[in-house]
């Protein structure tokens, strides 16, 4: 049986949704890299991406309007499309972050210090995301539950970081600039992981047409 023109698209809004995907998870790894290294050519190179991004972001929304005005979709489609909308919304504020971060190691390229809590809330905030937008692809109840679980861990590290850092100026008042910069970053981190816990919501509602994830 021919596949329909709705469901070519549908598949490609799919495909285009995982390459941003891809790109988000991979901009949020080298951000973090960039930070810890000082890598200021690595931290350009995810400011750069943000634009592409930011253009994927804009065609997906589009291309899901228009699937939904010219095939009027029903049912389980329209929802995945509606929902889609939001979750590339959702990914796409998850690439700022990423991108405010890549900006951060400007202003701290001169300063020696690392802190290994801003390096495990990195790792999260790439796990949370890759999880997050394949439990949306997948339609992965058990993905959106790791998210939940995670997005958890990562208020609890947020939490921690400024009494951290409090006591670590305290010890080495030189390294306030570092601290301040970090607060931004922990905070930055914790917003990726809220963006990420509202698509795996989404993901909730288009498995089970919960409204109470919503």
């Amino acid at each position: 049986m021919p596949r329909t023109r709705l469901e070519r698209e549908m598949d490609t809004i799919r495909d285009n949704l995982q390459e941003m995907g891809l790109l988000i998870s991979r901009d949020i790894t080298d951000a973090m890299n960039s930070l810890e290294r000082r890598d200021v050519d690595l931290a350009e190179n995810v400011i750069k991406d943000d634009k592409r991004i930011n253009d994927l972001y804009s065609d997906l929304k589009e291309r899901c309007i228009q699937t939904i005005a010219l095939h009027q979709p029903v049912a389980r489609d329209l929802r995945f499309l509606t929902i889609a909308i939001d979750v590339v919304y959702n990914m796409e504020r998850i690439a700022d972050y990423a991108d405010d971060i890549a900006e951060i190691v400007y202003y701290v390229r001169k300063c020696p210090e690392n802190m290994k809590e801003i390096r495990e809330m990195g790792v999260i905030a790439k796990n949370i995301t890759e999880n997050a937008y394949k439990s949306f692809l997948e339609k992965d109840l058990e993905l959106v539950a790791v998210v939940e679980k995670d997005e958890e861990l990562m208020d609890e590290f947020f939490e921690k970081i400024f009494p951290l850092l409090k006591n670590f100026v305290g010890e080495k008042p030189e390294a306030l600039t570092f601290a301040m910069n970090m607060i931004m970053v922990a905070k930055y981190l914790e917003r990726i992981a809220d963006h990420a816990f509202n698509i795996a919501q989404r993901t909730r509602y288009a498995v089970l047409g919960d409204t109470k994830s919503l």
